[in-house]
């Protein structure tokens, strides 16, 4: 899994950068040891299978040090540079766009029917608490707090996601419960309210709403399809993107950060529940990799990209020595997290 995703990302660089006509030496799945390698008469590119699947490489002419080649990297626009660094992020968030109309069409009930759900009330829970704030059957909730819902799942994460702060307890409670605004279609007018309690659902460290409620589904055709695949794979980013704020806010603890050892044993947990919890692995893990490397640290692609971006806006490069230092402490940073994370990682697995 881990190959294909960074194989992906680095076919990104790779063919914008030729596109660009930058001269590429080696086109690397893997890293470490070669196993297999062809060099190609034409273009005198290397293709290289490595014997670790836990990364890859494109490396480019002039792209590590200086180079008097014209069609080496820092040799060519910064408009280009900016092109061939957003594009190996891209492609993995394009990749998980893509699963996404996998898990659409996939998604199917006891009788193989495919299941979207619409964000229309069409059941209570037993003990339900949402009604009695005045939620109702055939209510279409067009809203969570601020953020517009166009699907189910949209509507199931944002009450999740909003429902973070659990309310006072008030004489007579037996549960803990949470409160988010919503905004809904009843009979043609718009209504708001305020205040909707939700039961609240601990996790490792954290509070989340619990929808009480079932939703209608949608009816199945292309249009549908559409709908549902790219509205779940924009709910997708804003999860990963919320996970990633939250760990800085301090919503989510350090026990929610996993590196590549605690997330081969999560793969390999969803692997053993069926094939449908495997694909929705790969979609998040494949738009999870494309924002972490959009994040402005050298030495990820985001960094990068902001000092082609300075390029472009003052039209001189930055200075190379602030570069070389930024560089340099990005890869402490990122080497000590990961140091720290497989630990944390290991522990686990023996826990």
């Amino acid at each position: 899994m881990f190959g294909v995703l960074i194989t992906i990302h680095e076919f990104g660089h790779f063919i914008v950068a030729r596109m660009c006509k930058v001269k590429i030496n080696e086109f690397s799945i893997g890293m470490g040891p070669k196993i297999l390698s062809k060099t190609a008469k034409k273009s005198g590119i290397v293709y290289s299978l490595r014997a670790l699947p836990l990364g890859g490489y494109v490396s480019m002419e002039g792209e590590s040090e200086q180079s008097d080649n014209e069609n080496s990297f820092y040799k060519k626009p910064a408009w280009q540079r900016l092109l061939i660094s957003v594009a190996g992020p891209f492609m993995n968030i394009l990749l998980g766009f893509l699963m996404t109309v996998v898990l659409v069409v996939t998604s199917l009930d006891a009788n193989g029917d495919i299941v979207m759900l619409s964000t229309t009330v069409g059941e209570f829970h037993k003990n339900a608490v949402s009604d009695d704030c005045g939620l109702q059957i055939g209510d279409e909730i067009i809203r969570v707090g601020g953020v517009n819902v166009h699907t189910g799942v949209e509507l199931m994460y944002e009450i999740g996601m909003q429902g973070s702060k659990p309310l006072e307890p008030q004489e007579g409670d037996e549960h803990t419960f949470v409160a988010v605004d919503l905004t809904v279609k009843r009979g043609g007018t718009t209504v708001v309210l305020n205040d909707v309690r939700f039961y609240a659902d601990s996790g490792e460290g954290f509070i989340m709403g619990s929808p009480d409620f079932k939703v209608y589904r949608d009816p199945v055709n292309f249009g549908n399809v559409i709908k549902h695949s790219f509205f779940r794979g924009v709910s997708s980013v804003k999860m990963v993107w919320d996970t990633l704020t939250g760990l800085f806010t301090g919503r989510f603890g350090f026990q929610a950060v996993s590196g590549p050892i605690g997330t081969t044993e999560a793969i390999a947990t969803a692997a053993s529940d069926g094939w449908y919890p495997l694909i929705y692995f790969f979609t998040i893990i494949s738009i999870n990799l494309g924002i972490m490397n959009m994040l402005p640290l050298l030495p990820l692609d985001g960094g990068h990209i902001v000092f082609h971006l300075y390029e472009i806006i003052v039209r001189k490069p930055a200075p190379e020595k602030l570069r070389n230092a930024l560089q340099l402490a990005g890869v402490v940073l990122l080497f000590g997290l990961m140091i720290v994370v497989a630990f944390k990682d290991i522990i686990g697995l023996f826990n």
